[in-house]
């Protein structure tokens, strides 16, 4: 799961990955990154983002419009 935002609360974030694992019944990989390294990596082509972005996947909230 990536996850970008701004002023995000990673104790809070953890705790709603953890009720989410425990719901689903595995463990979920994810990343936080704020907008600005979000946006770095992607001009930068991150083989990382792009493995990510090219393949099938769901947006939740896309404010970044990518």
């Amino acid at each position: 799961m990536l996850i970008v935002g701004s002023h995000l609360k990673k104790k809070k974030l953890s705790s709603l990955i953890k009720d989410l694992e425990a719901e689903v019944g595995k463990e979920i990989d994810y990343v936080i990154m704020s907008p600005e390294e979000f946006q770095y990596r992607f001009d930068m082509y991150d083989r990382f983002l792009k493995d990510i972005l090219e393949r099938p996947h769901e947006k939740l909230i896309n404010k970044l419009k990518i």
